[in-house]
């Protein structure tokens, strides 16, 4: 049910230049890794799989108050 325009996002990998293989296979689109050129975009989801560590990997997701 998303808009065939979204992409997805993930932090989840298989193997380098493999993101989120499982999620590709469920959702019948490809998924774009975080740490990829590609950049989210408003409208775009983005699935985080383990925050472990904290998100200072990702600075553009943690929440500006």
């Amino acid at each position: 049910t998303l808009p065939a325009e979204a992409r997805i996002f993930s932090n989840e990998y298989y193997k380098p230049n493999m993101p989120a293989i499982k999620m590709s296979y469920w959702s019948g689109r490809r998924v774009e890794g975080l740490e990829g050129p590609e950049k989210p975009k408003r409208g775009d989801y983005v699935c985080l799989h383990s925050s472990y560590g904290g998100l200072s990997r990702y600075p553009a997701l943690i929440p500006a108050l």
